[in-house]
């Protein structure tokens, strides 16, 4: 899920009203805040344990979203509802933020605010989330070195109910044991000790506890019925427990399967800091999981296990909260027990751990890890500043959704952002994903084959040994690994692949009636294959579901979306200066940057990064270049024009050079393939076409960093391709091809 903010400040009080600022996608506005429950309202709540009445539940909703949502700030939640895209990826968070001081209200039973007029509890689902978000400092967010450890402590002490712990541990472990990297660990009739020497055994990331909490009313303290050596109870109230977790930074998620662990002191003289929850949360715990009420064992069982599924799955901690909340709803639907997890956050998105660079090859052995090609350079630069495409996801999830499996196929010309696009894709979901680069000799079928074969086996825990010799010579063995996949699947679960740039993978190794890198020509059951292709014939046949989307550049999605990326770009200074200086009005220049980009987004990426940084201060905004050929013929004719002689001296064959190699190379390399044996030279043509070149930094044996450069994308590489034609360029490929064979050969 992907989540716009919905921010509502909650200020200390002036009297016996709380000011509230409002920042939100339909604009900013302020109300007053006036706690509608009293000290008794709650503790009858309390009090009705797990057979809370759903009108019960529906009074005190409707009367704390009355009193925070008055007329203008109601609106603004309208407003902001109404522009989120019609699909099931997107939602509204709404981020109740506290200062420490005002943190009795952030524990008010939130998760039951309820909309009268839309007859729906705003926190049931995954379209909206309530969350509770302390204004205290954090730092920043640990890399999470897999596994995913997480220690289940459970407690029963003599003269307590019993509760069915083997239930709970059981369906938490079926849960995430088809994961390969997610390790539980059960600690048994905890004590304060055993807790405390089991973290010092290892890191752990989540501390979950399945028992019983106790919560005194009138001092506001909370505390964790944990065992003795002699199994009685030792009470181990919040802020000891504090204490005890609060040396390892591995963790980032306390979650008390315990009743009454997020109540807090409503009277006058208790602690209101006192309560295990907020104990935890003030002492730097990021995010903390706990019960307001009692809760069943049947639906602390069902939340918990949705809860992890969804963490597993990628999900923000607020949107796996929610997905366990509907899971104990639609378990048993009459009863109101999903309103008892409360979740407190100090996570500005709800994530809590970075996890390793490619999203994936993090959970692997390091045999399968060397296999998985790392491109997340590559999508972290083709996201940079992404807008729009959301007709084009919508179309994407529609197809996953209503088809039994299939293969998804986005076209469009050169330059339409299609590489953008499955970059976005990737970033977005946990995909296994391939990027062909034929500037960098990605192109081969096994080298497809080993990457994606590798990343499925990291991201669905299949047999982690080394891949076989065979694994990159056909379609076979990655067909087997589908098969487990789809195995593995649980019902309505899908998974998928995605493929860029099939038009550059390299044909001419294939077995005759291949498809291009050996893709299967049938998917099984909840397997999904999202492929980007250049506009026109596709080299792949298929026996399964299939759907075509062509991005036209003149298409009214497509010319909508490139309106989008030119108005991202209006508030920024060299922007505004130039319009300034053009005396052009805002909708003027979007219009006519759209007109003169053809529908084409690299047009876009080239000109607009110019006319910020002062480039085109002299060029009349009328003669700027129409489309991305005639914007490469300018800037050609531009740098040309500079110096003629230095030019066809040294400036041509160092373009050439690097359009006749298909993989980064260094300036030293530029050098002997171009014949231009000033250093110096070199560095200035690199510099002066910076904007058509992608950077790759790597560390030689020494560890001094080392910078090689490729031409950034292939409609560039064709356009210099096609000057080879023009004679009065006097520089040509063959040359350029002969002189770095020439180089290589006479390499030691």
């Amino acid at each position: 899920m992907h989540y716009e903010d919905f921010f509502v400040q909650i200020h200390p009080p002036q009297g016996e009203d709380h000011p509230v600022t409002v920042h939100c996608p339909a604009g900013d506005g302020r109300g007053m805040f006036r706690v509608p429950l009293t000290a008794e309202d709650l503790q009858a709540l309390q009090s009705c344990d797990d057979n809370i009445a759903r009108v019960r539940l529906e009074e005190v909703g409707s009367r704390l979203f009355e009193s925070l949502f008055t007329d203008g700030l109601r609106g603004l939640l309208a407003e902001s509802l109404a522009r989120l895209p019609e699909d099931d990826e997107h939602g509204l968070r709404i981020k109740l933020c506290f200062d420490p001081e005002v943190l009795p209200i952030g524990q008010l039973p939130w998760e039951t605010v309820f909309w009268k007029e839309r007859r729906g509890f705003l926190n049931l689902g995954r379209r909206i989330s309530i969350v509770r978000y302390l204004n205290v400092p954090r730092g920043a967010r640990p890399r999470l070195v897999p596994p995913l450890r997480i220690l289940l402590a459970s407690a029963c002490p003599v003269g307590v109910d019993s509760l069915e712990f083997e239930t709970e541990a059981g369906q938490i472990e079926k849960a995430l044991k088809k994961l390969l990297g997610v390790h539980v660990e059960w600690l048994q009739h905890a004590t304060p000790q055993k807790i405390r020497d089991k973290l010092l055994e290892a890191p752990f990331h989540v501390f979950h506890f399945m028992g019983h909490g106790k919560f005194d009313p009138h001092s506001g303290e909370g505390a964790l019925a944990l065992e003795d050596d002699e199994r009685q109870m030792c009470l181990l109230p919040g802020r000891i427990l504090a204490h005890v977790l609060g040396d390892f930074p591995s963790l980032q998620l306390a979650f008390l399967n315990a009743c009454r662990t997020a109540s807090s002191a409503q009277t006058t003289g208790a602690d209101p800091f006192a309560g295990v929850a907020s104990a935890l949360i003030l002492s730097g715990m990021p995010a903390v999981l706990a019960m307001q009420l009692s809760i069943s064992d049947e639906a602390a069982s069902q939340f918990s296990t949705t809860f992890y599924r969804r963490i597993a799955a990628g999900d923000p901690v607020d949107t796996a909260a929610s997905e366990g909340r509907m899971a104990v709803l639609l378990k048993e639907p009459g009863t109101s027990e999903w309103a008892t997890p409360a979740l407190f956050l100090r996570s500005w998105d709800g994530r809590l751990f970075e996890r390793a660079s490619d999203g994936i090859s993090g959970f692997a052995t390091p045999e399968i890890r060397g296999e998985i090609h790392d491109f997340s350079r590559l999508i972290q630069d083709k996201t940079e500043g992404f807008v729009g495409r959301r007709w084009v996801f919508d179309a994407i999830g529609r197809f996953t959704r209503e088809k039994p499996r299939g293969y998804f196929i986005v076209s469009g010309d050169p330059g339409i952002g299609k590489t953008a696009l499955m970059a976005e894709l990737a970033k977005r979901e946990r995909y296994p994903r391939h990027f062909n680069v034929r500037q960098e000799g990605i192109q081969r079928p096994e080298q497809f084959l080993r990457n994606i074969c590798a990343q499925l086996i990291a991201t669905y825990g299949l047999d982690p040994t080394p891949l076989p010799p065979d694994a990159a010579q056909s379609t076979q063995f990655l067909s087997d690994l589908l098969e487990k996949v789809a195995a593995r699947l649980q019902q309505g679960e899908k998974a998928a692949l995605l493929v860029d740039a099939l038009d550059e993978s390299d044909l001419g190794l294939l077995s005759p009636g291949a498809n291009a890198l050996y893709l299967p020509v049938r998917l099984p059951p909840g397997l999904f294959v999202v492929v980007s292709n250049r506009r026109g014939d596709i080299p792949l046949r298929v026996e399964c579901e299939q759907q075509s989307l062509e991005i036209g550049q003149d298409s009214p999605h497509n010319l909508e979306d490139i309106r989008e990326y030119v108005e991202a770009h209006l508030p920024r200074a060299g922007i505004r200066t130039y319009l300034m200086d053009q005396g052009l009005e805002d909708d003027t220049f979007v219009a006519e940057m759209v007109k003169r980009s053809e529908g084409n987004f690299m047009y876009l990426r080239h000109v607009l990064p110019e006319i910020e940084q002062g480039d085109r201060q002299s060029q009349l905004f009328t003669n700027l270049p129409v489309g991305l050929v005639s914007y490469y013929e300018d800037h050609w004719r531009r740098m040309r024009s500079r110096d003629e002689d230095a030019w066809f001296h040294y400036r041509l064959p160092v373009l050439v050079a690097l359009t006749a190699v298909r993989e980064p190379v260094s300036l030293a390399d530029i050098s002997r393939f171009s014949g231009v044996s000033d250093r110096h030279r070199v560095r200035e043509v690199v510099q002066s076409w910076s904007q058509f070149l992608y950077v790759e930094q790597t560390q030689d044996e020494t560890g001094k960093v080392r910078k090689r450069y490729r031409l950034y994308h292939s409609s560039f590489f064709e356009f210099i391709a096609a000057k080879d034609q023009v004679a009065d360029e006097r520089v040509n490929l063959e040359e350029a091809h002969r002189r770095i064979a020439d180089a290589l050969w006479d390499e030691p």
